[in-house]
């Protein structure tokens, strides 16, 4: 029918001490189809199913009561896989009334381990003009989450919003960001932008530049990255190099992580700072 949707939202509740953490996920279903459902056998399918004739419908704003169900009482969703999909099935029948949202619980799994990294990300630009000086840069906040058995996972899980937060001195959680995840299978790596690190910052200058050819150029790049936390800091600086491209000098070693993304990682000190210099001839 048309006019019956859903999409999955997952909380991400972190200790203190960064330990590991809490996820749960909650399906929220959306009737907009002009008709009330009751006592429903409910399942649900998740992956991208094609349809190929369009849906198109206007309607007016309207408001809607969201009926939360206790997840303990629901009980948690059967998953089995189907065709090239996955099917949830809820475990007890519910109502949905028209213009209702309603959530039924996905998941729930403790002792969830996770990495946190900060990321700065380069332009590939500057290494084929002049470009000068950025300042004050703040590197993205990454968290990384390994959907495996062992990490107390290994589920497949729909695509939706996961959203963070982190307990603070008092025991009370405070958001951290959020960010939408695709559909991803068991044994996948989760990958999340929280937002911007605060206390570090980073200034990158063009320190040189070369015109040898129309298609060739040289570009010397200085990276200093501050850091104003009472603790060290570890920062990845993904530069994405086009063209053909060597490196003609570098202060430290960097990684090739893919034909034209090179990264540098930088440990800076407490209330101290770090600083990368490089040179790249690029052709196109």
């Amino acid at each position: 029918t048309n006019g019956l949707t859903w999409h999955a939202d997952y909380v991400l509740a972190i200790p203190k001490d960064e330990s590991a953490m809490k996820i749960n996920g909650w399906v929220t279903m959306d009737n907009q189809s002009g008709a009330t459902y009751s006592n429903a056998k409910l399942k649900l399918i998740a992956g991208e199913v094609n349809v190929t004739r369009p849906e198109p419908r206007m309607m007016a704003k309207r408001a809607m009561a969201m009926d939360a169900m206790d997840a303990q009482a629901a009980g948690m969703p059967q998953q089995e896989a189907i065709g090239e999909y996955h099917l949830y099935t809820i475990p007890r029948r519910t109502t949905i009334k028209q213009n209702q949202s309603k959530q039924v619980a996905l998941m729930d799994a403790s002792g969830v381990k996770f990495t946190r990294k900060l990321s700065i990300d380069g332009r590939f630009n500057w290494f084929i003009a002049q470009m000068g000086e950025e300042r004050d840069t703040h590197p993205d906040v990454v968290i990384q989450i390994e959907n495996k058995e062992a990490n107390a996972l290994g589920l497949p899980l729909p695509a939706g919003t996961m959203r963070m937060y982190q307990e603070d001195s008092e025991g009370a959680l405070q958001f951290l960001g959020e960010d939408n995840i695709k559909h991803t299978p068991k044994d996948e790596t989760i990958r999340l932008t929280a937002g911007k690190a605060f206390d570090v910052v980073s200034d990158r200058k063009q320190t040189d530049f070369k015109t040898i050819s129309e298609r060739q150029h040289e570009a010397e790049m200085e990276i200093v990255v501050r850091n104003h936390k009472d603790k060290a800091a570890r920062v990845e600086l993904v530069e994405p190099v086009g063209g053909d491209w060597e490196m003609l000098k570098n202060s430290q070693d960097y990684e090739k992580r893919s034909s034209n993304v090179i990264a540098f990682v930088v440990d800076v000190p407490a209330n101290g700072e770090s600083k990368v210099t490089y040179r790249v001839r690029t052709r196109y």
